[in-house]
């Protein structure tokens, strides 16, 4: 038996690269923040951070991860537009999210 984190296709292991991964790897983009709750979907992923900053990464296809480009983002990027908002609860589904706020 050989456990197996898989699934970085389409950059969703936050890692910078879309290869599967046999280990854990550490985001290290996300290092110098403490995050607070993590959030995956299918093709994507999402943290929260403290001060309640988003970031998202992965399928990017249809603008699902909330940023003007439409291609996998390979790293955790800062969702701007929601940087003034108070996050209350978020969720994910296969090709989507969402995200309640203040």
């Amino acid at each position: 038996y050989q456990r197996r984190v898989h699934g970085g296709e389409d950059g969703q292991l936050g890692n910078g690269s879309n290869d599967n991964e046999t280990e854990p790897k550490v985001v290290t983009a996300l290092e110098k923040h403490e995050v607070e709750r993590v959030i995956c979907g299918a093709s994507h992923t999402i943290a929260i951070t403290e001060g309640n900053k988003i970031y998202t990464w992965g399928d990017n296809t249809n603008g699902t991860l909330g940023h003007p480009e439409t291609h996998s983002i390979y790293v955790p990027k800062l969702v701007r537009r929601l940087e003034d908002y108070q996050v209350v609860c978020t969720g994910t589904g296969k090709f989507h999210w969402m995200v309640a706020v203040n």
